[in-house]
């Protein structure tokens, strides 16, 4: 299986952050990506969220809603030399995010980053691999906020009847993700 990047990830729990609340600066710029235009959000050099927009005020509102109590800044230059490596898709960079979330949440985000480029798992069977197969509700509510897409992969998380799914940036992207993901790795 080829695989195109990998993901240095660095997590913290909500519940920690609260308790120990400090101004943190979140760069932030628009930036087109293979897959349509996308907001890119950076803190401390590393990705803390990617959205796919049409609108990119929806975007923007988004970004200060999540990072409420982080000085947000505009740095496109910085933006556009990070979309550069990380969609160049010509060597296979390491990929340095940060997410927020609680136990549970950052639990499954891992296990997506687990699942292979160009391979679709079903809801169940994430679940089996964060370790509660009875949680398969809490596991799709943990991959809908999942705060970076394409990176922490949930378009590679389809129903158990093998049908795509939502998308909370649309269904036609997951379509085309995982057709592009597939023809990558075979």
């Amino acid at each position: 299986m080829k695989t195109m990047y990998k993901i240095d990830m660095c997590s913290q729990n909500k519940a920690h952050i609260a308790k120990n609340e400090t101004l943190t600066t979140v760069c932030y710029g628009f930036t087109h990506s293979p897959f349509g235009d996308c907001l890119i959000a950076a803190v401390s050099n590393r990705i803390c969220m990617l959205y796919f927009t049409k609108d990119k005020n929806i975007a923007l509102s988004d970004l200060k809603k999540k990072w409420e109590h982080a000085e947000i800044k505009e740095n496109t230059s910085f933006i556009k030399e990070i979309s550069k490596n990380i969609f160049s898709f010509t060597h296979s960079p390491t990929i340095p995010i940060y997410v927020e979330g609680t136990d549970f949440q950052i639990n499954v985000w891992k296990c997506l980053i687990d699942v292979p480029f160009g391979s679709l798992i079903s809801y169940e069977e994430l679940a089996e691999k964060v370790g509660n197969k009875k949680a398969v509700r809490a596991v799709a509510t943990a991959v809908a906020n999942n705060p970076i897409a394409f990176f922490i992969p949930c378009h590679r998380i389809v129903r158990k009847s093998g049908e795509t799914g939502n998308y909370r940036w649309g269904k036609e992207l997951k379509i085309q993700l995982i057709a592009w993901e597939k023809e990558k790795s075979s």
